[in-house]
């Protein structure tokens, strides 16, 4: 779509729920496919997967010292290749970031890898998110479910769950302090991992966001 919407509120502010229209970023849905050089993307009228990346952006001003300002964005509907969870075409696409902007000065991580993975059968392999914070906060990392809507999971198929999104063996895992996934697969699947991100100052918890990747 040229457009799409950012809900934002906080709680304990009493701030009603606005939701805000983003505009396209001019110049994004490139393709960003990892492919083969023996291989042609379904973007490019080939059979090989194929994933293009659109930008949003609006600006946003919000009233100062609220610890909770919620931001979400979703979207109907999922991909039906999806194998790893249940009815996948029928599931929304959901994703948020809370901010506590009594803290001053504060920027929350930006990612420099695109949340598609393709990954390889009887290999460990090894995936980052790219997290960087502008500001030099500590950041955090750990799997939570996939969401249709804020209090809304989506449901696994039996053979999966938040703690284990993918067939492999070992066990998928993730490092807490570099955010590292790592996973050894052992069978051909599209599945769905969810990474929150928490970021800390002092020790103290003042922004987190959630990643949705897909995985091939």
């Amino acid at each position: 779509p040229t457009t799409a919407y950012l809900n934002v509120g906080s709680a304990s502010c009493g701030s009603a729920t606005q939701s805000i229209q983003m505009t396209q970023v001019p110049g994004t849905g490139q393709e960003i496919t990892p492919t083969c050089s023996t291989t042609t993307s379904s973007c490019n009228g080939g059979t090989a997967p194929g994933i293009q990346q659109y930008s949003y952006s609006a600006i946003v001003s919000l009233n100062p010292n609220c610890p909770d300002w919620h931001f979400w964005v979703d979207d109907c509907c999922r991909n039906d290749a999806i194998t790893t969870i249940l009815n996948p075409s029928s599931e929304g696409l959901y994703i948020d970031a809370y901010l506590d902007n009594t803290v001053v000065d504060n920027s929350s991580p930006t990612f420099n890898n695109a949340p598609i993975v393709f990954f390889c059968i009887g290999q460990t392999n090894y995936f980052n998110l790219g997290a960087v914070d502008p500001d030099g906060d500590s950041l955090a990392y750990y799997f939570i479910p996939p969401r249709n809507a804020a209090n809304d999971p989506l449901q696994y198929d039996s053979s999966y769950s938040i703690a284990n999104p993918l067939s492999s063996n070992p066990a998928i895992a993730i490092d807490p302090i570099t955010g590292d996934i790592s996973v050894t697969p052992t069978q051909q699947e599209i599945g769905l991992i969810s990474v929150m991100v928490e970021e800390y100052r002092n020790g103290v918890l003042i922004s987190r966001v959630m990643r949705d990747i897909q995985v091939y």
